[in-house]
């Protein structure tokens, strides 16, 4: 989920020779949160539990690492930007990994990592 997305000063000027010219490149910067939901089976269900923990918690409680995977469906989000341009984002996942530790209804909690392809799409 896109929360913010900042450029670089003159990035207008830039799309604009981007038109006509190959190779221009356009500073962005972005603040993201991805969302990811689980519906384990009841033999993964464990004691429910209230706690936030921490990147390194969570890091060295991984019980399986490398899970194998399927992505069904893709989807692009778009966003509309200060100047007409139309952003892109798709995030997907490369690697999923199950913790020891567990949520507020006693799914696990797995660690997602993600790899974001972005479009940006000038108004014409």
């Amino acid at each position: 989920m896109l929360i913010n997305a900042f450029a670089e000063k003159d990035f207008e000027e830039k799309i604009k020779k981007a038109r006509t010219e190959k190779g221009i490149k356009v500073g962005f910067e972005f603040q993201s949160s991805n969302v990811v939901g689980v519906v384990a089976p009841r033999n993964l269900i464990g004691e429910p539990s209230n706690q936030r923990y921490s990147p390194q918690e969570l890091e060295s409680s991984v019980v399986k690492d490398e899970m194998d995977f399927e992505t069904i469906t893709e989807s692009w989000n778009a966003y509309r930007l200060d100047g007409g341009i139309l952003l892109k984002v798709r995030n997907s996942p490369i690697r999923v990994r199950r913790t020891s530790k567990f949520d507020s209804r006693g799914m696990p909690i797995y660690m997602v990592d993600f790899v974001a392809d972005v479009k940006f799409i000038p108004k014409k």
